[in-house]
């Protein structure tokens, strides 16, 4: 097998090798990683001549697609394998590469087990914070206070602490001021692949807006197909005769021994 190049071995050599990769791997590894490992041999490298006339070493690009192309397919043999035997992980697109994740019929007994160790709790004006970033990045504090109303320097710092959010330089402005962008960590706490998959800001306000239709047709509307009418007719009559029952003081009259009403 040493010998071989990657595309030469038998599938379940490949399927082999990569699990092999992306099990051993503690961060999501791209099929682009993975495609460059398994043509690290100088076998599968040729040699190409930059602009300054002098040689490197590149996989041809046409080899550089089929075997990424290849990779995933292979991917998804291993996750049909998985299946089949009923194990209790796959292999997903996560935070741009791919990673082992338990399944999620499995999670909760994995939650269970991790909630006293996950101490990156956030707090209502964390998550604030992280939505203004996630969807306005590279942006200031400043920039961020002003769209909360309120100063959020401790929510910053505790971001960057938990490694939610870094500093993406600095922008070209009087005083310089720090730009802070989300971080590999947010998409994976998340569960995101990029920050492309995030709701459109439109969704969430049809979403608003359709709560508050429904709730004005939920106050001033109701459903008379399940009504008597009679009913109603009987209680609009009786509250005429209430509101008519009520006593009126007409050609009142007073003398020195009793009062007299007609």
């Amino acid at each position: 097998m040493e010998n071989k190049k990657f595309t030469e071995l038998e599938i379940e050599i490949k399927k082999a090798i990569i699990e092999s990769l992306i099990f051993a791997s503690d961060e999501p590894v791209s099929s682009e990683t993975l495609m460059k490992i398994v043509l690290s041999s100088n076998e599968n490298n040729i040699k190409v001549k930059n602009g300054n006339n002098t040689t490197e070493d590149f996989p041809e690009l046409v080899i550089k697609m089929e075997i990424i192309q290849e990779i995933e397919e292979i991917i998804q043999l291993i996750n049909e394998d998985l299946y089949k035997t009923n194990r209790p992980y796959q292999i997903v697109s996560f935070a741009g590469g791919w990673q082992f994740i338990t399944r999620k019929e499995f999670g909760r007994f994995v939650h269970i087990y991790y909630k006293n160790k996950f101490n990156r709790k956030l707090s209502n004006a964390a998550l604030e914070v992280l939505a203004i970033i996630a969807y306005k990045q590279p942006i200031t504090k400043a920039e961020i206070e002003q769209i909360r109303g309120v100063n959020s320097n401790e929510v910053v710092n505790s971001l960057l602490d938990k490694n939610f959010i870094q500093i993406a330089g600095r922008k070209n402005v009087l005083g310089r001021p720090l730009m802070f962008e989300v971080t590999i960590d947010f998409l994976k706490a998340f569960g995101l692949n990029s920050l492309g998959e995030l709701p459109k800001i439109t969704e969430f306000e049809d979403t608003v807006l359709n709560e508050l239709s429904q709730k004005d047709n939920d106050f001033f509307t109701f459903d008379l197909s399940t009504t008597d009418l009679t009913q109603i007719e009987s209680h609009i009559d009786d509250d005429n005769e209430v509101e008519n029952s009520n006593p009126t003081f007409k050609d009142t009259y007073f003398d020195a021994d009793n009062i007299t009403f007609n």
